[in-house]
């Protein structure tokens, strides 16, 4: 086998006698455990749902050869975590990009462009419990990015409005316009009737549901 970064072979040096190659190792070991061992921790999120490795893999040369030596403290990441461990699937990862790749891990589609909804929170200065609960009913992530689900857009002038920015332009409370709309009121009830004597000052436009 070649040098791997100008180590000693693998054939000649003891694992215990190099860093990165017991590191690595240990790696190696824990990999083959949780598809293995059913006594072990994680073996019914690895070898208890079908995730096995590469045969190949069963000879720690192979392994190094298909992977290299883990680099720093990088982990052992699976691209698609429904398959198996191999060569074609493998990369090394930190540790946030791993938890970002978990199976319990939710993805969402804004713009076309997939993010992890997690971190696209972070990076949006959205609040995760609402995200999450609005993922669970089903809203798309565009839908969670800008902050209303469609089936609950309004057309108002020629315009689109989530509830809560066509209250604003009526210059009424959200909830009085949810409850207009959820008593089946006309488009002209909900816009001829006021608030107050003071807040009458929209009358005439299409107002549906999109």
């Amino acid at each position: 086998m070649a040098n791997i970064n100008g180590r000693a072979t693998l054939y000649n040096v003891a694992v215990r006698d190099d860093p990165l190659l017991k590191t690595t190792h240990c790696v190696w070991t824990n990999m083959k455990q949780r598809c293995n061992n059913p006594k072990n921790t994680k073996f019914k999120q690895y070898g208890g749902r079908g995730i096995t490795y590469a045969s190949t893999w069963e000879n720690f040369k192979m392994f190094v050869a298909d992977m290299g030596l883990r680099p720093g403290n990088l982990t052992l990441d699976r691209k698609d975590v429904n398959k198996g461990y191999c060569k074609e699937n493998c990369r090394w990862a930190t540790l946030k990009e791993q938890n970002r790749n978990t199976q319990r891990t939710r993805y969402i589609l804004v713009k076309g462009v997939k993010h992890s909804l997690k971190y696209y929170c972070e990076e949006h200065g959205i609040n995760q419990e609402k995200a999450a609960s609005q993922f669970k009913r089903g809203w798309t992530g565009d839908e969670i990015a800008q902050g209303f689900k469609c089936t609950k857009v309004l057309e108002y002038a020629s315009k689109r409005y989530s509830y809560r920015e066509l209250a604003e332009e009526l210059g009424m409370k959200t909830a009085t316009l949810q409850a207009r709309m959820a008593a089946g009121w006309s488009s002209e009830r909900i816009l001829n009737t006021p608030v107050s004597k003071s807040n009458n000052k929209f009358r005439g436009d299409v107002l549906v549901e999109g």
